[in-house]
């Protein structure tokens, strides 16, 4: 079980390092809430230069002042330039362990 949370923790810590070099402020929207055992699947759709994206992995909860997104909710985004599938939530840092 470690050696997921040490790759994950990797993970963002790459993905934070991409976005940080060449950030792209977007917005995307809310296109699908799903209620599953222990909150919500939430997928938000975005556009960086023409082309679009979809993340379900973003967390649009209280720490991110969106205590009930619904469809069609804004959500204001930080896409890496060169890898504009790396995203985040506008003002999250990584790794998510060190903010909290």
């Amino acid at each position: 079980m470690a050696l997921v949370g040490g790759c994950s923790l990797a993970a963002e810590i790459s993905d934070a390092g991409r976005i940080d070099a060449s950030p792209v402020r977007v917005y995307g929207v809310v296109d699908r809430v799903v209620q599953v055992r222990g909150g919500s699947d939430i997928r938000v759709s975005y556009q960086v230069d023409g082309q679009r994206f979809a993340t379900e992995d973003l967390p649009l909860g209280h720490g991110a002042g969106l205590t009930d997104p619904a469809v069609g909710t804004a959500v204001c985004l930080e896409a890496a330039a060169e890898h504009p599938e790396t995203v985040r939530l506008c003002g999250q840092k990584y790794p998510a362990a060190a903010t909290t």
